[in-house]
């Protein structure tokens, strides 16, 4: 018999500057999973986006240097920006949904 998979998740850049922010209702979704050792991923356009911000400060930086230590960062190549493409052009009616809003995460980007 299989075994069952795991969830594996990918965040994005504002849930991960809400986390590293500590934005309550971020860090209580995102902890849990944390501690079950579930797989996080970000590909490295999100790791573009997070240290592409002009005020950023020595603090900020150091936090999302931590982060990272505890993610799997992703190569971004052509074929998986095209899949991704495709599961949100796909799945554009989750946001009209509210399936962000039920993830606590804002805003919603799907």
């Amino acid at each position: 018999m299989a075994r069952p998979l795991s969830p594996v998740y990918v965040l994005d850049t504002t849930a991960i500057i809400y986390y590293t922010d500590d934005e309550p209702a971020t860090v209580a979704t995102l902890e849990p999973l944390f501690a079950a050792n579930h797989p996080m991923y970000i590909s490295t356009l999100t790791e573009l986006e997070l240290f592409s911000h002009a005020s950023m400060t020595e603090e900020e930086e150091l936090r999302l240097e931590a982060f990272l230590e505890a993610v799997h960062i992703l190569p971004l190549t052509s074929q998986i920006a095209r899949i991704a493409g495709d599961l949100r052009r796909a799945h554009a009616a989750l946001k009209a949904f509210g399936f962000c809003r039920n993830l606590h995460v804002r805003p919603c980007r799907v």
